[in-house]
């Protein structure tokens, strides 16, 4: 499985965030397309959101295998 630091990105500088957290949701059955990951103010919402996102890319059939698999929040002022 993936962690954070593999998250999908367009450019490296993507990973950086502040005062933010960061979630990654996906199906635990390997060889399965369910992966979704996000950023947001607070570590629910991220998790929220890395679960949709996951449940969008897993189909129908998968979509309830999703789990959050990795949260990180920096907390630095």
């Amino acid at each position: 499985h993936r962690d954070l630091h593999s998250f999908p990105t367009r450019r490296s500088s993507d990973l950086v965030f502040h005062r933010q957290c960061a979630a990654e949701a996906q199906d635990p059955e390997p060889g399965t397309p369910g992966a979704g990951w996000a950023v947001a103010a607070d570590v629910e919402t991220a998790k929220k959101v890395a679960l949709t996102n996951c449940r969008a890319s897993a189909g129908a059939s998968r979509m309830n295998y999703c789990k959050v698999v990795g949260t990180n929040c920096d907390t630095r002022p």
